[in-house]
C-alpha cells in the first residue's frame, strides 16, 4: 500500500529544499539594503555622457554657432506702456512710481548742447518748482501716437543727440509728442520727449530722456 505523506511532511520537505533551489548554501550571505553603495547603480559597461550645458539666452546670434539659445522677443507694446507709466508718475508727482520705470543711472539731456544729468535728480527739481498735478483732467499725451523705433535709428532721428552707452540691439527708442506743454504761464514740458528704453525682466526701463526743456 502506497503511503501518502501528510501535509506537515510536505511543508518540512519544501523548506529543506528551498536553499538549494535558490542556489544558496547554509553559509550564503544576502546583501541587505543598508549595505548597498550610496552611488547610483548602473549596468556594467555603460558609459554615461555628461549633460551638455546650454548657453544663456540672447537677443541675437551668429548662425555659425553650433548651439544658440535665443531670447523670446518682448511685446512691442511694452516700451509704450513704460512711457505711459512715466507720464502717469509725473502727473501724480510720485517719486516711487517714477523711479520704478527709470533705470538707476538714467540720464536726462535738455538739448543738443546741454550736458547730461541724472534723470531722477532733474525730475525731483521739476516737482519742487512746477505743479504737474495741475494737469489732472488734461490730455498730456496720447499713447496711440507714440512712435517706436529701433535704438540703432537714433543717429538718423536725433542728429547730434547720442544714445546712452552700451546700447544693444534689443533697445528701443520711443518718441512722445506733448499735447499740453503749458499750464497757465508755466511751461511744464518740451514739445516732444524721446525715450531710450532697455529690456528689464519682462518689461522695459527708461535709460535716457531727451527733451528740449530748461528749468527756469
Amino acid at each position: 500500500m502506497t503511503r501518502v505523506p501528510s501535509r506537515a511532511h510536505c511543508i518540512v520537505l519544501a523548506l529543506s529544499l528551498l536553499p538549494s533551489a535558490c542556489g544558496l548554501g547554509a553559509g550564503s550571505h544576502v546583501e541587505t539594503v543598508t549595505e548597498l553603495p550610496e552611488e547610483p547603480r548602473r549596468p556594467p559597461g555603460v558609459a554615461v555622457d555628461p549633460l551638455a550645458r546650454l548657453p544663456g539666452p540672447q537677443a541675437s546670434g551668429d548662425t555659425a554657432e553650433r548651439v544658440l539659445v535665443l531670447r523670446t522677443p518682448l511685446d512691442s507694446a511694452l516700451p509704450r506702456d513704460t512711457v505711459k507709466r512715466f507720464f502717469d508718475a509725473v502727473i501724480h508727482e510720485d517719486d516711487a512710481r517714477l523711479h520704478a520705470v527709470l533705470a538707476e543711472d538714467a540720464s536726462f539731456q535738455p538739448g543738443a548742447q546741454g550736458a547730461r544729468q541724472s534723470a531722477r535728480s532733474v525730475w525731483q527739481a521739476r516737482f519742487a518748482r512746477l505743479s504737474y498735478q495741475g494737469l489732472f483732467g488734461y490730455t498730456v499725451v496720447r499713447e496711440a501716437s507714440f512712435e517706436t523705433h529701433a535704438a540703432s535709428d537714433a543717429p538718423r532721428l536725433l542728429g547730434q543727440h547720442s544714445p546712452p552707452a552700451n546700447t544693444s540691439a534689443a533697445d528701443v527708442l520711443v518718441r512722445a509728442r506733448i499735447l499740453r506743454t503749458h499750464l497757465a504761464k508755466s511751461r511744464l514740458f518740451g514739445d516732444e520727449i524721446w525715450f531710450f528704453l532697455s529690456p528689464r525682466d519682462a518689461s522695459f526701463e527708461i535709460r535716457a530722456i531727451i527733451e528740449e526743456f530748461t528749468l527756469q
